[in-house]
């Protein structure tokens, strides 16, 4: 007698001759004689998993533009903060008002009143980092 698996072979082997069914039984052939091999899947092993065991953690970033020495730093570097990053920006603190030119009214001549800069000071930009716990 022959086996089922042997006359599949058989037929699969006569209709490789023509090309045109070529790639069509190598896929019907490969689907029957290949579940026929897979007698149980493997069992897959998964590690223990613990939730107290994992630290929930979450980094806080923060920007923050101190200008003209308004604010301190400090209040946020005492609560946990860190710099990441700073930059120094030059830019006017206080503006005054100015003659436009010696001996004109600054109050009755529209053109003689001008704004300039009274004072100078630093704008600083920082980015600020902090980890924390994460709350559920």
């Amino acid at each position: 007698m022959m086996s089922y698996a042997y006359k599949i072979m058989r037929t699969t082997l006569s209709l490789m001759a023509s090309s045109k069914f070529l790639y069509p039984t190598v896929l019907i052939s490969t689907l029957i004689c290949g579940c026929s091999l897979l007698n149980e899947p493997e069992k897959i092993n998964l590690p223990i998993f613990n939730p107290q065991k994992i630290k929930k953690e979450v980094t806080i970033q923060k920007q923050l533009s101190i200008s003209c020495n308004k604010e301190d730093i400090n209040d946020y570097l005492s609560k946990g903060w860190k710099i990441v990053k700073s930059e120094e920006v030059e830019v006017t603190c206080s503006w005054k008002a100015k003659r436009s030119k010696p001996g004109c009214d600054m109050n009755n001549d529209k053109g003689c009143k001008i704004t300039v800069p009274n004072k100078i000071g630093k704008l600083i930009n920082y980015t600020l980092e902090k980890k924390s716990t994460a709350k559920e």
